[in-house]
């Protein structure tokens, strides 16, 4: 129960800040990076300290590949990193993939709203072809036909869904 309303209150605070600010500060998300494994390893020994550190490192690789491309921001890494630490590695995976496809569904309206839709669907094709080909013949895309969106809303939702189990 203390695992979870301390998940609940660092997506909280890490939305609200983010639909702020547009940044998710470290000093939200470094604290549980360390000091989580940390409490875990003295209150339930070397086992729960690993499991952990499985969670922190597992949760935060993907978002760590998509942050190198371009595609993530770094607090979100550090989030989805301390989330992992936090509530394990399977549970943080799980809200991951929540968060990411509530993502998808907001960034859809958004773009809906924005009539830029088609343009990220086209884009977003091109970024995922761009992985099959070799680098003399990946598509360059500008930054004009890019879009920034703030993921606060679909950390909280993604983040609750998971919790209740959905």
């Amino acid at each position: 129960m203390v695992f979870t309303v301390l998940t609940l209150v660092l997506v909280t605070v890490a939305t609200f800040w983010d639909w702020r600010t547009g940044q998710i500060p470290n000093w939200l998300t470094l604290p549980p990076l360390f000091l989580v494994p940390l409490a875990f390893g003295v209150m339930f020994g070397a086992d729960q300290l690993l499991m952990s550190l499985a969670g922190l490192f597992g949760c935060g690789l993907f978002p760590y590949l998509l942050f190198r491309r371009k595609a993530m921001g770094g607090g979100d890494v550090k989030l989805f990193a301390a989330l992992g630490a936090i509530n394990g590695f399977f549970q943080g995976m799980e809200m991951f993939a929540l968060i990411m496809l509530t993502a998808a569904l907001q960034a859809c309206f958004v773009l809906h709203n924005r009539k830029q839709l088609g343009t990220a669907l086209a884009n977003t094709f091109q970024m995922g072809a761009n992985l099959f080909r070799p680098k003399s013949q990946q598509r360059i895309l500008t930054r004009d036909g890019m879009t920034e969106m703030r993921m606060g809303p679909a950390l909280l939702l993604g983040t609750l869904l998971a919790i209740a189990g959905l």
